[in-house]
C-alpha cells in the first residue's frame, strides 16, 4: 500500500523529476515524510483548499528554526524567505522572494512555490480542526550577477491544520514530539557559471536526508566531524552558551 501510495504522488511530480536516479531520491523523500497508515491518500484535498492564501505556512516565526545543508560535506546552508505572494492568475502557485548564504556568501533570489496535491489526516489532534500535509515543488533563482549563484530545484513537504479562522503552519506538536519537523525542502543546487550540481535541502527543526550529519536524538545536533562546515556557532550557542557563537546564530544576515 504504502509502495502504490508514493508511486501516486511521484505522478504529479514527474515534471520536475529527471531520469531513473532522481525518481527514487523523491520517492525516498516522500517515504520519509509520512506515517501513511494516518493519511487518507485516496484523495487530493487541494481543490478544497487552494482558495486559502497560504503564504504565512513559509512566513512563518517558525523560519528561525530553519536549518540546511548543500553538498556531500554538509556544508551549512542558510535560506530566508523574505516575500511571498499568491500568483494573482493562479491560485497552485506563489512568487517567492528571499535570500541564501552559504559561508559568508549571501545571494538574492526569486522564483516559485507550486502546490500539486493535498492529502489529510484521517484522525486529528483536535476535533475542531483538520491536519493534512501539502506536496509540491519549488524553483528559487539566485541572481546570477551575484559571486558563486545558482538555482535550487526540489520537492517539499508542508504540514498544516485548518480552523474556523483559516489554515495554519502545523506546529500542534512541537512542544510535544522529538520527531517534530515542518516545511521538508529536498532538492538540487545548480551552479550558473561551474554546471556543478549539489544536493541541497533543509527544513524547520530537522532536515531531510541529514542522517549523517545530524546525530541528535531529542534534537538536532550535527556530528563532530562536520561541524567545522559551517556548524561552529550553532555548537557554541546551543550546547556551549557561547555569548559570540549565540550573536551569530540570532544575526539577521538577510538584511545585509
Amino acid at each position: 500500500m504504502k509502495t502504490k501510495t508514493i508511486l501516486i504522488l511521484l505522478c504529479f511530480l514527474v515534471p520536475l523529476i529527471a531520469g531513473d536516479m532522481q525518481l527514487e531520491y523523491q520517492s525516498l523523500f516522500l517515504k520519509s515524510q509520512f506515517e501513511w497508515e494516518y493519511y487518507d491518500t485516496t484523495k487530493d484535498v487541494l481543490p478544497d483548499i487552494q482558495h486559502y492564501d497560504m503564504s504565512a505556512l513559509w512566513m512563518s516565526n517558525f523560519q528561525q528554526y530553519t536549518l540546511g545543508y548543500i553538498g556531500e560535506d554538509y556544508q551549512r546552508f542558510w535560506i530566508r524567505l523574505l516575500n511571498i505572494k499568491k500568483h494573482n492568475r493562479n491560485s497552485k502557485s506563489y512568487l517567492v522572494t528571499g535570500k541564501t548564504r552559504v559561508r559568508e556568501n549571501v545571494c538574492d533570489f526569486s522564483g516559485t512555490i507550486d502546490l500539486v496535491k493535498a492529502i489529510m489526516q484521517k484522525s486529528h489532534e483536535l476535533p475542531h480542526i483538520k491536519q493534512g500535509a501539502i506536496i509540491g515543488i519549488y524553483e528559487f533563482n539566485e541572481d546570477p550577477k551575484q559571486t558563486g549563484s545558482g538555482k535550487v530545484i526540489g520537492t517539499f513537504v508542508t504540514h498544516w491544520f485548518i480552523d474556523s479562522m483559516g489554515i495554519h503552519y502545523d506546529s500542534l506538536t512541537f512542544a510535544a514530539s522529538d520527531a517534530f519537523c515542518n516545511n521538508q525542502f529536498s532538492g538540487n543546487w545548480y551552479s550558473y557559471k561551474t554546471k556543478t550540481i549539489k544536493k541541497c535541502n533543509w527544513g524547520d527543526v530537522r532536515i531531510p536526508f541529514s542522517n549523517e550529519l545530524d546525530i541528535g536524538v531529542g534534537e538536532f545536533y550535527p556530528d563532530k566531524k562536520w561541524i567545522a562546515n559551517g556548524w561552529e556557532s550553532f555548537v557554541g550557542a546551543y550546547t556551549k552558551s557561547d555569548t559570540a557563537s549565540k550573536r551569530i546564530e540570532k544575526e539577521e544576515w538577510w538584511r545585509r
